[in-house]
């Protein structure tokens, strides 16, 4: 999981990886608290995407007030923890831990339906051609 500054919140999103997930949190908060080590699991557990964790109460960091401020003006932006899930230039905001993992693991069992049945339509097409 990487902590974003402003300089690589828009070249990160953009990276090679085409999904990426930011939570936005606040020290303070206690379902933040909770859900941290929840979010450090998926990033383990779902390596083909990028992790991103901004801590908005770092008042100091003029980089974050940036970037909250552009989550606020573009993302609705509203209370923590809040969960932006950003896959193919389309950002769905997310409001808990739990929801984030059900949609994540959603998306991989659609994404190894779709394997196999890419994988019979290569069998399909391999039986239909016989070579003498």
């Amino acid at each position: 999981m990487n902590l974003l500054n402003i300089k690589n919140f828009k070249e990160d999103l953009s990276d090679i990886i085409p999904e990426n997930i930011v939570m936005v949190y606040a020290d303070w908060c206690s379902i933040c608290k909770s859900s941290k080590p929840k979010y450090l699991e998926l990033s383990k557990k779902f390596k083909n995407k990028n992790f991103y964790a901004i801590d908005a109460t770092d008042t100091k960091n003029k980089n974050v007030k940036k970037i909250i401020s552009h989550l606020s003006e573009n993302l609705n932006f509203s209370g923590y923890p809040t969960f932006y899930y950003i896959k193919n230039d389309e950002i769905e905001v997310i409001d808990n831990v739990d929801e984030l993992k059900n949609k994540l693991e959603n998306e991989e069992e659609n994404e190894e339906d779709e394997e196999e049945e890419e994988e019979e339509e290569e069998e399909e097409d391999n039986t239909d051609c016989l070579i003498m």
